[in-house]
């Protein structure tokens, strides 16, 4: 039996899960009826995982702040508004006007541009990476690190997480205590590289399937868009109506929803 879900999904589902909060109240002896301990519980996970997608919208803003305003006025010329499908957010965003010379994404800003015509610049920006973006891989590991700050005994604190892999181990071991394991599937392009994976029950169990979903809040729908995607995308970087200042210069302004 398996369950199919999406990586980034399946992360803050169990970040929001692992929190010291959440896990202190449900190890509480208190004798409180199934259900109102249940709603409880509810309400934590709902209020954590809102928390945790606000943190990861400003992951992605603190990545964006890494470029320059001409850098950032190529990526949206080119890849469009939306700043989580911009290839360069993939390997983690940095300003490379130094390296290949401030005159090409000048350019790249007029209406004259043609992206074909600046083949060099736009072979440093297309850089992927077949793992989660680097903005996301950092997100969870601070995460991690701020569990741990709040719970010295927190059991997950020990995954270095440099990448998609180590975001697998951490993930692999936080599905044991549901029983169940991953088994990662060919990637797919859903606005960024996230690979679809499925999660098996050891134990073979549809039951244990369903439960884990329950607990989770995973969408019953494989196909549905994962709620941090959907969150990360109102996070855009759009030019404004070009107006020549003092110097001759068109003026730009960052929409940040």
């Amino acid at each position: 039996m398996s369950l199919r879900t999406d990586r980034i999904t399946l992360t803050y589902a169990i970040l929001s899960a692992v929190h010291p909060s959440l896990v202190a109240f449900r190890a509480l002896p208190v004798s409180l009826p199934a259900e109102l301990r249940s709603l409880i519980c509810d309400h934590l996970f709902t209020s954590l995982a809102g928390d945790l997608l606000q943190s990861l919208q400003d992951s992605l803003f603190s990545a964006l702040s890494a470029l320059c305003e001409d850098c950032k006025a190529y990526n949206a010329h080119v890849f469009g508004p939306c700043v989580m499908d911009w290839p360069c957010m993939h390997t983690g965003a940095q300003c490379l006007c130094r390296s290949i010379g401030l005159w090409t994404a000048d350019r790249c800003v007029s209406d004259r541009c043609d992206a074909e015509e600046n083949t060099m610049f736009s072979l440093f920006f297309r850089k992927t990476d077949p793992q989660l973006p680097a903005y996301i891989v950092k997100h969870v590991r601070d995460t991690l690190s701020a569990y741990a700050a709040i719970d010295p005994r927190f059991p997950h604190s020990r995954y270095p997480l440099a990448s998609g892999v180590d975001l697998d181990s951490f993930l692999s071991s936080a599905l044991e205590v549901y029983n169940c394991t991953i088994k990662p599937l060919p990637a797919i392009q859903r606005g960024i590289s996230n690979d679809t994976i499925l999660i098996v029950s050891r134990n073979d169990l549809y039951t244990t399937l369903a439960r884990l979903r329950m607990t989770l809040r995973l969408p019953t729908r494989p196909d549905a868009v994962p709620h941090p995607l959907a969150c990360l995308r109102v996070v855009t970087y759009q030019q404004s109506v070009p107006s020549l200042g003092m110097c001759g210069f068109p003026s730009f302004e960052r929409l940040d929803e």
